[in-house]
């Protein structure tokens, strides 16, 4: 669905580059303070969150889009 419309796909991919840059950051400083289980468990939660969360909200940004949109599904 963020390939159907270019709103969609702008929108969802700014959200994703503040994600991923924000997450690589946290991920790079907190491998300085925890130990070696700490950072797989922190590596893994924000590795799906960054992935997560884009998906969910570029489905709900083309559900909320004129039905003339998601009928060409």
């Amino acid at each position: 669905w963020t390939l159907e419309n270019e709103s969609v796909w702008k929108t969802t991919h700014i959200l994703a580059s503040k994600l991923w840059f924000t997450a690589g950051i946290l991920i790079v400083f907190m491998s300085f303070y925890l130990n070696h289980f700490a950072n797989v468990v922190v590596f893994l939660a924000l590795t799906g969150i960054i992935i997560l969360v884009p998906v969910i909200q570029s489905y709900i940004l083309f559900k909320k889009l004129p039905a003339k949109n998601n009928a060409e599904q």
